[in-house]
């Protein structure tokens, strides 16, 4: 502990060594800018990835070169950078700092800041970053809304009833749990907790990281896609009373409940085992009777396969048994014996018994329509190419 704060007076004493020099250096700042041996040679050392020289020669070049204010803080940045991807914060710092003196803007000043506070909270020195982040950043997040109750304060940002609110509203979308006082202490606490975390992030700088620009073009890209589908297709399905109904009328055999077969089957991969079953069952025997443990009863329909079956073979048992009552298949490498237990009739549902299903299902093909619709009209006015012969096996 107290080698780190050694070190960190250290790094005052140099911050403030520099300032004296910077000032010295601003006095007798030249017309033109000489770039130096040693600056040239830097560049070279450093584009070839010897970062531990070109270090060395960019310090000659500050200290010994002969540079005008913009470009001593170029190279005060391009020193705390090198020294901050060694993993020398200490050194990066001192840099930062002098990069900072010689008054940088816009961007510039900018990544400066985001560094400093990031060198210093790596450093351990939690105060001094927060102190640092709320100096060089203007975050503002009081709500528009008067009335709203302040439920908790991190630092100096205030987390209101409001973000609690959203954050219930968020979690009753996906759980049908009910949200009692200790279930909104609990959210309450995540609130915080995120919010540590986030002030953390932004300490570390973790905004400028390859990762987080990644995932946030991604998100990004999936919101604008899922507002762009928000505006072009969802508001433009007319799911009016006479659409529903006509809806329907073109698709009632889609909302009845079909006919259901009530089976019962065993499986074998022995062939001459399965046709002795059928025998047995054409007999007059049961399945049941059978005693074997592969024995299941299913209740069977276009929308109900046996589990693992296709379409196909389930259509091929159902037009059987409505003639012949038993049969066998072949299907996922074994036979399946099966034999009619029960029949149980279908039922035509009217419009008022199923309207919610309706109208879901219109607005779904609706908008699978809309979609392709505006997907080939964009496709259209775009030079789209596509080259599936790259894709990987």
């Amino acid at each position: 502990m107290n080698n780190k704060n050694t070190r960190f007076t250290l790094l005052i004493v140099i911050q403030a060594f520099i300032l004296v020099l910077v000032v010295l250096l601003l006095l007798t700042e030249p017309e033109k800018n000489n770039l130096s041996f040693s600056k040239t040679s830097a560049d070279k050392l450093h584009a070839a990835g010897l970062v531990d020289e070109a270090i060395s020669f960019y310090e000659k070049s500050f200290f010994e070169g002969s540079f005008n204010s913009k470009d001593m803080l170029s190279l005060s940045l391009t020193l705390g950078e090198l020294y901050q991807k060694q993993g020398l914060s200490e050194k990066a710092l001192a840099w930062f700092y002098m990069a900072e003196s010689l008054g940088p803007t816009g961007d510039n000043k900018n990544h400066i800041a985001k560094s400093i506070v990031s060198l210093l909270e790596k450093l351990g020195k939690h105060s001094f970053s927060k102190l640092s982040l709320e100096q060089k950043t203007a975050l503002n997040n009081q709500p528009t809304d008067l009335n709203v109750k302040i439920l908790a304060k991190v630092g100096d940002k205030n987390i209101y009833d409001s973000d609690l609110r959203n954050l219930v509203d968020n979690f009753q979308n996906y759980s049908k749990q009910k949200i009692d006082k200790n279930m909104k202490l609990q959210l309450l606490q995540k609130l915080v907790a995120d919010e540590l975390l986030h002030q953390k992030a932004m300490r570390l700088n973790l905004t400028d990281s390859d990762d987080f620009k990644k995932k946030i073009n991604s998100v990004s890209k999936e919101i604008l896609v899922e507002l762009v589908l928000k505006d072009e297709v969802h508001k433009k399905i007319d799911a009016s009373s006479y659409k529903l109904k006509k809806y329907y009328e073109e698709n009632s055999d889609q909302f009845n409940v079909p006919e259901t077969y009530q089976i019962g089957y065993v499986t074998t991969k022995d062939k001459n085992e399965s046709e002795r079953w059928v025998t047995d069952l054409q007999k007059g025997k049961k399945l049941k009777s059978f005693n074997n443990k592969n024995y299941v009863e299913h209740r069977l329909s276009p929308l109900s396969p046996i589990a693992g079956m296709d379409s196909t073979k389930t259509m091929e048992i159902i037009n059987n048994i409505n003639k012949n009552k038993t049969g066998q298949i072949l299907a996922n490498g074994q036979y399946y014996v099966y034999e009619l237990i029960q029949k149980i009739p279908g039922k035509k549902n009217s419009y008022e018994e199923v309207q919610d299903q309706v109208k879901n299902a219109y607005q779904m093909n609706e908008a699978k329509n809309l979609y392709q619709e505006m997907i080939q009209n964009l496709m259209a006015q775009e030079e789209v190419k596509l080259y599936p012969e790259n894709i990987n096996e």
